[in-house]
């Protein structure tokens, strides 16, 4: 084989793919060993950098398409010792498919056999995803039936490689459907996001004991996000993103022994889903963000050498991303993107406006990316800039950081625009936002569902009235206690409509402050994740003896914790902890 030849060095023969019962539950065996799923989904080739992060598997949604070479796809994988995981597309009832039609289903089965024949022996295959939630906004139970057929007929052509079919959501109704029409299916598969957080006690709740994978989880989804008072739902900052995709590892997956046999992030690439930037590890440039720096400790326990630069704060008008940003046609407002770099690099700054999405599409499916409106801002190169629109409607202002080194921090914060005298109210919604307080109402509701069973037993009435929508509170024990509320402050949580935010200093004393009777939450401004404002009866008293700090598991209330955490060298950010069980110490 010459330097320049594009055809592999090495002879396509299928390697065996099981999942085998274990005396701890179950496995993924790939050639008789256990295999590791250090996964993400990926539409086009970027595999070089992918495993040099650490992955060693990704997921795709079709074979046919006319982006990315499949065949091409799989050789350049198996060059860099990464498996994929093949995903056969089948047409969703939502987009017209008729399952109660036996001539197009019979259509769909020939078209996948063809796509199975072509790439069943090639040795990066891991197994295959027939379909891609199908459940979302379905109502024929039929295409279970159709999803049963592939199956067959991929275990007849091809015994190497398990089964299994993605769905939204973990949903019992719709897993016993697939349990009774789909029994070919090796194991099921769920794609969730915020809800990813509940899916620990809706599993238990359930009583479903067979394996599963997690093929796409992130981020929190737009479905689940705060929205602005007139609707729109609000994007994390792409550090506040990391930051969720290491506790959605650290606090739901890596628990996750005896069923769990794989789990892929979503998305290693980038698309638009409502904004460029909501759910993609990469930029619409190519640029990794942070969050691919959190895959990579994850999957392999260090940072990368070089990190991505880290989001501080946004404002517009002085405002924050979750404030409804409302601004006045012709006037000018000053925008700051505040962002360090670990390492002191040299940054480089863009700003966008865009027209805000109207789309109404849901489960992933395409939408057109949206043009850049040119001439509203002053400096559009700058980490400070002014905005000026002269039309009224609704808008996104995005903003991002470079390092030159192939990373980028975002950020974006979505605003009305109204000709002076209209009213603050619009389109129906109340002025000042929802005030859903943890930002993510999926995380929130389902995580104080959880926590209900651990309170002491004169809160546990107090939860339950009050649901997720009223931040619980602990009896103060020391006289230095603040009662913290809401999500880590980084993703804006604050428990109430209205409560605002002031940076401190890392090291100095945080917590609830009052002002004008309402509270407020207090973090670092150099380090702005802090676990202990996380929703939830939780606090902060000041502790003087640094010995009194441990890291690494889950305290007893009142026990000091609160160390800088070790994955996050030089932000001294607080060990994650559940604060249901917990109160948090700062010292100094």
């Amino acid at each position: 084989m010459t330097a320049c030849s594009p055809e592999p060095d090495y002879e396509e023969s299928a390697i065996k793919v099981e999942v085998r019962k274990t005396a701890e539950g179950y496995a993924l065996m790939r050639g008789g060993e256990p295999y590791v799923v250090k996964g993400a989904g990926m539409g086009r080739d970027d595999i070089e950098r992918f495993a040099g992060h650490g992955g060693n598997s990704i997921r795709t949604w079709s074979t046919a398409n006319d982006y990315q070479d499949t065949k091409e796809l799989l050789d350049t994988a198996q060059a860099h010792g990464v498996t994929v995981a093949l995903g056969l597309s089948m047409t969703a009832e939502r987009h017209g498919f008729d399952y109660d039609d036996p001539e197009a289903v019979a259509g769909q089965l020939a078209k996948v056999r063809e796509e199975v024949i072509k790439y069943r022996d090639h040795p990066a295959v891991l197994f295959w995803l027939v379909g891609n939630e199908l459940n979302h906004s379905y109502s024929n139970t039929k295409v279970w039936d159709a999803v049963n057929d592939v199956a067959e007929m991929i275990h007849e052509l091809d015994p190497n490689h398990p089964v299994t079919t993605p769905i939204s959501g973990f949903k019992p109704d719709v897993i016993a459907e697939i349990e009774a029409r789909a029994p070919a299916i090796d194991f099921i598969s769920f794609q969730v996001y915020g809800s990813l957080f509940g899916m620990p006690d809706k599993v238990a709740e359930s009583g479903f004991d067979r394996p599963f994978m997690v093929t796409e989880w992130g981020t929190i989804g737009y479905w689940e996000m705060e929205k602005t008072s007139w609707g729109t739902p609000v994007e994390l900052t792409s550090s506040e993103k990391a930051d969720v995709f290491l506790r959605a590892h650290d606090e739901v997956l890596a628990g996750y022994k005896g069923q769990l046999i794989g789990s892929y992030a979503f998305f290693w690439g980038q698309k638009q889903e409502r904004t460029p930037t909501w759910f993609g590890l990469l930029t619409e440039r190519g640029e990794l963000t942070e969050a691919a720096d959190a895959m990579q400790y994850i999957w392999t326990g260090s940072w990368p050498v070089n990190r991505t630069p880290r989001v501080d704060s946004i404002t517009l008008d002085g405002k924050g991303y979750k404030e409804s940003v409302v601004l006045a046609t012709g006037e000018s407002y000053e925008a700051v993107f505040e962002v360090v770099d670990p390492e002191g690099d040299a940054l480089t700054y863009r700003w966008e406006v865009k027209r805000e999405s109207e789309s109404q599409k849901a489960g992933g499916d395409r939408e057109e990316r949206l043009p850049n409106l040119e001439g509203l801002l002053s400096d559009p190169a700058a980490p400070h800039t002014t905005v000026t629109v002269t039309k009224p409607g609704k808008y996104r202002l995005f903003a991002y950081a470079y390092d030159g080194n192939g990373h980028a921090a975002h950020a974006n914060i979505p605003f009305l625009v109204r000709r002076n005298g209209e009213p603050d109210s619009v389109a129906g919604y109340p002025s000042g936002g929802l005030g859903l307080g943890l930002g993510m109402a999926g995380v929130r509701d389902e995580r104080l569902r959880a926590r209900r069973r651990r309170l002491p037993d004169g809160l546990r009435s107090a939860a339950r009235g009050g649901e997720a929508r009223r931040a619980l509170q602990l009896p103060l024990e020391d006289t230095d206690v603040q009662v913290g509320r809401g999500l880590p402050v980084a993703q804006g949580g604050t428990g109430r409509p209205g409560a605002r935010h002031e940076r401190l200093q890392r090291g100095a004393v945080h917590g609830e402050v009052r002002e004008q009777g309402r509270r407020r939450c207090t973090f670092h401004g150099s380090s702005p994740l802090c676990f202990a404002c996380r929703g939830g009866p939780s606090a902060h008293v000041l502790a003087s003896d640094p010995d009194q700090v441990r890291q690494g598991r889950r305290f007893q209330r009142g026990e000091a914790h609160n160390a800088p955490d070790p994955r996050r060298p030089g932000y001294g950010e607080p060990v994650a902890c559940d604060p249901a069980d917990s109160i948090h110490r700062e010292f100094v």
